[in-house]
């Protein structure tokens, strides 16, 4: 990257990451630390298996991680709330030095710097669908986030064609009910129950049976409120 002027990284995996390579088997990120600048004091767990390390600096420089554990990371698709992370002992990267970070299970959160520091990150794909975020006060589930950015794409697609409202889209929004990721299962079965209450009863009955539990519980609430709408528009 130094030598060739004309390098172009291969982008951003988020407003504080560089992407310095992407490829179907691995990823090498970096990122940037500034006394100055505000870190987020979220804790996510990631989706991939990583090794995280401080590259070196002519000055000197350590980075200090908040470090906790999910011990009960299965099922990795089913978000549940009664499950805690327990805290570990913070890890001090220093020049030269690396942490390993397993997927679903370790989480971990960059303190503040007193001075310029770079972090490097080299990380497998996506070994589990979803990227949990903890609440952090009482270091328990809070909600859930897409690893893959195609799922994620794919249920915000599904979100507008819903809004839209154009019919066209039922065919292609009942395809993604064959889709690994559970959430973009049940995006694509609300999208056209949106569009086409009759043809979104037809994909709800089905997803009663659906492999993820919590596609099962909304397949059954949605049926509830479907067929009470229905009822409503019956002629007297």
């Amino acid at each position: 990257m130094l030598a060739d002027q004309s390098h172009l990284p291969a982008g951003g995996g988020s407003e504080a990451d560089l992407a310095v390579i992407l490829n179907p088997l691995f990823s090498l990120s970096v990122r940037a630390l500034l006394p100055d600048r505000r870190l987020s004091e979220r804790l996510c767990s990631t989706a991939q298996h990583a090794l995280v390390g401080l590259v070196p600096l002519p000055h000197p420089t350590v980075v200090s991680l908040d470090m906790f554990e999910q011990l009960n990371p299965t099922p990795y698709t089913v978000v549940d709330r009664s499950k805690e992370l327990t805290p570990r002992a913070s890890r001090t990267l220093r020049a030269g030095s690396v942490t390993r970070i397993r997927a679903a299970i370790d989480v971990f959160r960059v303190n503040p710097v007193d001075s310029p520091a770079l972090i490097i990150m080299f990380a497998t794909t996506n070994v589990v669908p979803l990227r949990i975020e903890y609440d952090t006060d009482t270091l328990r589930p809070s909600r859930a986030i897409a690893a893959s950015l195609e799922s994620s794409r794919l249920e915000f697609t599904a979100r507008m064609l819903s809004e839209i409202g154009n019919a066209n889209s039922i065919a292609s929004m009942s395809g993604l009910i064959e889709h690994p990721d559970h959430f973009v299962r049940w995006a694509a079965i609300r999208s056209v129950s949106g569009i086409d209450i009759h043809a979104g009863r037809n994909l709800v009955l089905g997803a009663l049976d659906d492999a993820h539990p919590h596609v099962r519980a909304a397949a059954a609430r949605a049926l509830t409120a479907i067929d009470a709408a229905l009822a409503d528009v019956q002629p007297a």
